[in-house]
């Protein structure tokens, strides 16, 4: 796929990268993208401009919103005005392909040692700015509409997961601390000691020797799956659920893809 054919897309994720372990990860959107984009391509003048920059986003969003009802043209020219500045801060900065990890209509997740040069991309003499948003060290895709970004500065860690509600992520803290755990081994201790405590882990999951909280489902349903006689069950209640009935396929799936990654590298 050549990098035009990508700053076309509205929706991405590369399938050639599962884990990145101790290695940048730099997210860009641009900075009020919808007016920027519409004013980059002419469709609204000065004043208009004005308004909406110095509104509250939600604000900006509604007009924005009723102006497209009015006029349907207004959103391809967003599209095309996107687009163009996603090329244009593609081919400026050298990026090729294999760097571009994810892509989310305005925000581009970029693999990278350092951040990019240019940020300010000039569109038909006006200037679109991609702001750095997050920089993440370590990244999980579990499947094309579940992936893990995770950073970490000094003992903090900032983990943001894409197709699970943030509401539920509390529910899946004794997993998710685990993976924290396995990375920072990475990082610090090495490859093969990773691979170690990711073995001793495998194990007692496999043999349900774990606390049943790390058998919930990291998913979007974020449950317990029984398989019944006639029908699945998703519970949510831990309490009320015998560990040797629970599913284990789902984590199960994710401890063996990092495993293949680290055994991989």
């Amino acid at each position: 796929m050549s990098i035009k054919q990508l700053a076309h897309k509205h929706n991405y994720l590369s399938p050639d990268v599962n884990c990145i372990f101790d290695y940048k990860i730099w997210e860009y959107d641009i900075r009020q993208a919808n007016i920027n984009a519409l004013k980059s391509m002419g469709r609204i003048d000065d004043t208009t401009y004005n308004l909406l920059q110095t509104s509250p986003k939600q604000l900006r969003e509604v007009r924005i919103g009723k102006m497209i009802q009015r006029d349907r043209s207004l959103q391809t020219s967003i599209y095309d005005g996107i687009e163009k500045a996603k090329l244009e801060f593609l081919t400026q900065n050298n990026i090729n392909e294999s760097q571009v990890l994810r892509i989310a209509n305005d925000s581009i997740y970029v693999i990278a040692p350092l951040p990019q040069k240019i940020t300010k991309i000039n569109i038909n003499g006006h200037v679109l700015e991609f702001v750095l948003k997050n920089v993440f060290g370590s990244y999980i895709k579990i499947n094309k509409n579940i992936q893990i970004f995770i950073s970490t500065d000094s003992d903090n860690w900032t983990i943001d997961i894409k197709g699970i509600n943030d509401s539920k992520l509390p529910l899946h803290e004794s997993f998710l601390g685990f993976l924290c755990q396995l990375i920072d081994y990475y990082n610090n201790a090495g490859r093969e000691l990773a691979i170690q405590m990711l073995s001793e882990f495998f194990q007692n999951y496999v043999n349900r020797r774990l606390p049943i909280v790390y058998y919930r489902e990291l998913n979007s349903e974020s449950g317990f799956r029984i398989n019944g006689p006639y029908e699945t069950f998703i519970l949510s209640d831990p309490n009320c659920i015998p560990i040797d009935i629970v599913d284990i396929s789902w984590n199960l799936y994710i401890l063996r893809n990092i495993y293949s990654y680290l055994m991989t590298k």
